[in-house]
């Protein structure tokens, strides 16, 4: 939609949403760890476009614009993400509960990625950004205990 109606901000959250649900899917079926080329390319893609949210944000900030907010958070998650698949893809880390936790985390980012285009289009709500933010802030404890759990799991067996 971002592209049928030219729209810098929504093409930004699009790419950090389909980096997320991308990764997550590849990490389960790479099975061996190797990273392939689409692996390398998607953390290049959201690496560059990370950059690009927090510049912009800094930008909208520097304005009197609230979203900023929003970019520099969403920027500094999927630059972090993007980093870190980076050194774990040059290292092939990506196996066992590494690969497992990776494919959930990705996947539970998507699904906050989905309620959050889900809530700021159906929510009135002021601060506007407080919306954006809010499945953020309520579901990534679900993420950390996820992770704490499957870690702890493997840890035993």
């Amino acid at each position: 939609m971002a592209i049928i109606r030219p729209n810098l901000f929504l093409f930004l959250v699009g790419i950090f949403s389909g980096y997320l649900v991308l990764t997550g899917w590849l990490r389960v079926r790479n099975r061996s760890g190797v990273p392939r080329l689409v692996d390398w390319v998607a953390a290049g893609a959201m690496a560059v476009a990370a950059v690009v949210m927090c510049i912009w944000g800094i930008v909208l900030l520097r304005s009197g614009h609230s979203m900023g907010v929003v970019l520099l958070v969403f920027g500094g998650i999927g630059g972090a993400f993007a980093v870190t698949d980076l050194f774990f893809l040059k290292a092939k880390r990506y196996v066992g509960v590494v690969r497992v936790s990776s494919h959930l985390t990705r996947m539970l980012g998507g699904t906050i990625a989905a309620v959050t285009a889900f809530v700021v289009t159906n929510v009135r709500f002021e601060p506007g950004f407080a919306l954006w933010l809010a499945p953020t802030l309520v579901l990534t404890p679900v993420i950390v205990y996820w992770n704490f759990r499957i870690r702890r799991y493997a840890e035993r067996a």
